[in-house]
């Protein structure tokens, strides 16, 4: 059991042995890095989500942090380590600096409370830094506000929506667009390919699909498909609004076209972000209607059925079609199954180039989506002879990926 004790102008919490292994060995990992000196241990107050349960907190807690759970392996790195201390508060450790640490908290924290309560308000928004060690006891302090705003400021400067022109990109990306500071410091560029969907049926184009591209500065490849994993809500939000403003003059010269557009499901689940992105869609809303598909990005296992069937809704009033990228994951085609959604997408670019193997993984992916999906999208095909393949399997749409992203899906 986890015992609490309230001192003077710090807390501290002891650790029992009624705990697992992993959990009983967090106090020797925690003195074994050194992070507790570094100012790098923090505690995340959740004491929200229960005053909200209230009666059903005892029923629903061991929900509440198998949640918890599952977004913190989609924040966190594998050197990352965190722990449930007591009934509602969560450490986290990393070995980044201070102010990077309080940042990616703050951010999580946020995450965590707009998911389970559906906004975040100022004063649920506590983080405590543990300062020391003392036998197998946490003793920590509250971070303040200023000290908080400080550290966000330090790690993402510019600010996340503070874009600036970006230099002139090598020949081989389609389009440079914007550079920009994550909320956790990184320095990133965002491009865009247009990719073209080939109907599989006639094997003519059928529309346009704007692929956004992510670049850590001053490297010549782009970083993998975990990127929209890693980045913050308001990260994702910010691609997500830059990719819509780049789709924008395909289908509003044309509305006869069709173009698909990535979209975070994450940035939909908050009100800020289903806002801004119809904000987009209303500046041409009938060209959009007409024109526009979006393909919903990040659902899995752990999505809230309610979550993607509120966000195919909010979205279908504002455009042609609403598809979602599928995994052959059993729990997350079972979310899928209830979003009414009109078509699925499946990422191609790791499959083999041998069309014997690509046939067998082929088969594979169409078996498990198939059946559900009224539209397969095959994306980044290893060529065109891989298109045969792709129809012969049941698929609908299809995109050849291109060398010069070596076969990496970005979105």
């Amino acid at each position: 059991m986890v015992g609490a004790e309230l001192q003077t102008e710090s807390r501290s919490f002891q650790r029992g042995g009624s705990r697992d292994d992993a959990d009983q060995g967090l106090m020797a990992r925690l003195a074994a890095s050194g992070l507790v000196d570094r100012g790098c241990v923090l505690m995340l107050d959740l004491e929200a989500i229960r005053v909200r349960l209230g009666d059903r907190w005892p029923y629903k807690r061991a929900q509440v942090w198998e949640a918890i759970e599952h977004h913190l392996a989609k924040r966190l790195r594998p050197e990352d380590f965190h722990a449930q201390v007591g009934e509602t508060e969560l450490l986290l450790a990393a070995g980044d600096t201070r102010d990077v640490n309080l940042a990616r908290a703050l951010n999580i924290q946020k995450e965590l409370l707009t998911f389970f309560l559906g906004r975040q308000v100022p004063a649920d928004l506590k983080i405590s830094q543990v300062v020391s060690l003392e036998g197998d006891v946490l003793i920590y302090e509250p971070v303040d506000n200023a000290a908080l705003a400080r550290a966000v400021a330090a790690a993402a400067a510019p600010p996340a929506h503070a874009y600036r022109p970006a230099p002139q990109p090598e020949p081989a990306r389609d389009w440079s667009a914007m550079a920009f500071v994550s909320t956790e410091g990184r320095d990133l560029e965002l491009t865009f390919e247009f990719q073209r969907v080939i109907s599989l049926d006639s094997f003519a184009g059928a529309a346009t699909r704007v692929r956004p591209v992510l670049w850590e500065r001053g490297t010549s490849a782009p970083i993998g498909p975990e990127w929209r994993r890693d980045l913050s809500f308001a990260d994702q939000l910010n691609i997500d609004l830059a990719t819509l403003d780049a789709a924008q003059p395909l289908y509003v010269s044309s509305p006869a076209r069709r173009v698909v557009v990535p979209c975070s499901l994450a940035a939909l689940a908050s009100i800020r972000g289903r806002a801004s992105v119809i904000g987009r869609l209303s500046h041409d809303e009938k060209a959009s209607e007409a024109s526009l598909i979006v393909e919903l990005m990040g659902v899995d296992g752990g999505t809230p059925r309610g979550q993607l069937v509120e966000a195919t809704a909010v979205l279908r009033r504002h455009c042609k079609a609403v598809i979602a990228r599928a995994t052959p994951d059993r729990a997350c085609l079972q979310v899928l199954k209830d979003g009414q959604l009109s078509g699925l997408s499946v990422d191609c670019s790791g499959f083999p180039d041998d069309d014997r193997l690509l046939l067998a993984a082929l088969w594979s992916m169409s078996k498990a989506v198939r059946p559900m999906a009224r539209a397969l999208f095959m994306l980044g095909l290893p060529s065109m002879g891989a298109c045969r393949l792709a129809q012969a399997v049941g698929a609908t749409f299809a995109t050849v990926r291109r060398p010069l992203t070596t076969g990496v899906e970005a979105a």
